[in-house]
């Protein structure tokens, strides 16, 4: 398989796994279908670093053309396909790290656009790794799964200031740059990089990740200071499943054998549920109760007045009005607007009706975050139950898995130290013992004055006046010239020690 590095020239700023620029890739080419029938569902791929447009590239043994990486708009005419077709799912199957910044975002609302427009579900799975502008992707997508081991995140923007004039000066080469505008030779590598012009680059930096962090609040219901707060980490699919940037865990083989599985238990299937419960309660009660249902149905369409909307709204008329029309026993009719002012109405509510669009994911974000502390919570409680574990190891597992945690305080061994004491005296006249696990010194250390005492005793005999002694909790071990030690030695050797 042909290989390509993906190195783009210019300054441009990348929703991309840092790690992947200037790394080799798989040459995707162009693909021979749009997409693959799998069942009921269309299958895009989406593979390897991605760019805005296609971005051509020279074969150096044959000297001929080919586009060695996707882009956004073939992965925008593969799924104008898919949701043309009669498939009744559209499937996104990611496994790339991200690309160019622009177009990415916009990509991503043209498939939830298609999507709503179809009427057909859109499902995103992180084969291996779905990491910023493919990220970005995934969050159209009405639920998001991945295998355990993939990698999920890296939400953030960055570019590359090149700056080559130390390079430059050993080759010999002056540089003589006449430009318009103080800004306008900012990304130039010919000449040293000023605190203005990082600073410049950093403010586009900064509005552009802006906008990625919007994206992701908008459409995975996840507040953007939350987003932001990540730090452009990438996670593993337990991880970001806690941080509410994946829905479910499944490895493909189970995603294809049951297609609807990742529907089960979802928010958007429980807020069905609930919209449908509030406007029977709103259509069919009295007093509060219907006017409790009426301001919650308000409150998610984004009107008070909801009686000629949609279908799942009650409907607006009071129960007077229904009884002078048809009677105690008769629900009220809707009538059908005027075509004109139906397509006033629905002009007026688009919006309405997108911002509604990200409810469901808002409510499984905040069911995510009560399921993470309550495993925050399990997680502390055992890791209580291991005061042997170091401080590094003790953070190390606070943000682990909770079964690699339960599995570690359960299985790991037991360390148990023997520390030097403050006051050695004190625990002489107590008597020597050593930490658990240890066993006991029988009375061998007793008749010590010190620890350190002790030990020397058991390294030859020596006492703490020939130079080892206790200091801080340390041992300072003193030291011995040769004809020192020659002669301890023949002490030694003498005594039969």
């Amino acid at each position: 398989m042909r290989r390509a590095r993906f190195l783009p020239t210019g300054c441009t700023a990348f929703a991309l796994d840092a790690r992947a620029l200037g790394a080799e890739f798989p040459v995707q080419g162009a693909k021979d279908q749009p997409f693959e029938v799998v069942g009921q569902a269309a299958v895009i791929d989406i593979a390897g670093p991605l760019t805005e447009h296609p971005v051509e590239a020279i074969d150096p043994f044959t000297g001929k053309t080919f586009v060695p990486f996707d882009c956004y708009d073939a992965i925008r005419a593969r799924a104008t396909a898919a949701f043309g077709s009669e498939a009744s799912i559209v499937c996104l199957r990611i496994n790339s790290p991200g690309g160019e910044a622009a177009g990415c975002m916009e990509l991503a609302r043209d498939l939830r656009a298609m999507a709503m427009t179809t009427g057909k579900r859109l499902v995103a799975y992180a084969d291996g790794q779905a990491a910023s502008a493919a990220y970005a992707i995934a969050c159209a997508a009405e639920t998001i799964g991945a295998p355990p081991t993939a990698n999920v995140g890296s939400i953030g923007i960055f570019e590359t200031l090149l700056d080559s004039t130390a390079q430059d000066k050993q080759l010999g080469l002056l540089f003589t740059l006449v430009a318009s505008g103080d800004r306008k030779l900012d990304s130039n590598p010919h000449q040293p990089k000023s605190r203005e012009a990082v600073a410049f680059v950093q403010d586009r930096v900064d509005l552009l990740a802006g906008m990625f962090f919007d994206l992701v609040a908008e459409l995975r219901g996840i507040p953007a200071d939350e987003v932001k707060a990540m730090q452009g980490a990438v996670w593993l699919a337990p991880q970001a499943r806690v941080k509410g940037l994946i829905d479910f865990e499944m490895t493909w083989g189970e995603l294809l054998a049951s297609p609807q599985a990742d529907a089960k238990g979802t928010a958007m299937a429980k807020m069905k549920d609930v919209l449908a419960g509030l406007a029977e309660i709103a259509n069919g009660a009295d007093g509060d109760e219907k006017e409790t249902a009426r301001k919650m149905l308000a409150s998610h369409y984004g009107k008070a007045d909801d009686g000629d909307g949609d279908k799942d709204k009650p409907d607006d008329k009071k129960d007077g009005e229904a009884k002078a029309e048809g009677g105690d026993d008769k629900k009220d009719e809707k009538k059908d607007p005027p075509k004109a002012q139906a397509s006033e109405e629905d002009k007026k509510d688009e919006p309405k009706a997108q911002a509604s669009t990200g409810l469901e994911a808002r409510v499984q974000a905040i069911e995510t975050r009560e399921a993470a502390a309550a495993q925050a919570s399990e997680r502390a409680k055992l890791l209580s139950t291991r005061p042997d574990f170091s401080a590094e190891v003790l953070e190390s597992l606070k943000g682990a898995p909770l079964a690699f945690v339960k599995d570690a305080c359960a299985k790991w061994p037991k360390v148990a130290t023997r520390k030097a004491p403050a006051n050695p005296a004190a625990e002489a006249s107590v008597g020597g013992t050593r930490g658990d696990g240890q066993g006991d010194v029988e009375g061998e250390a007793a008749g010590d004055k010190t620890e350190a005492d002790f030990i020397a005793r058991k390294m030859g005999g020596a006492q703490a006046s020939d130079g080892i002694k206790s200091k801080d909790n340390a041992l300072e071990l003193g030291f011995l010239t040769p004809a020192e030690a020659s002669k301890r030695l023949a002490e030694l050797e003498k005594s039969g020690a």
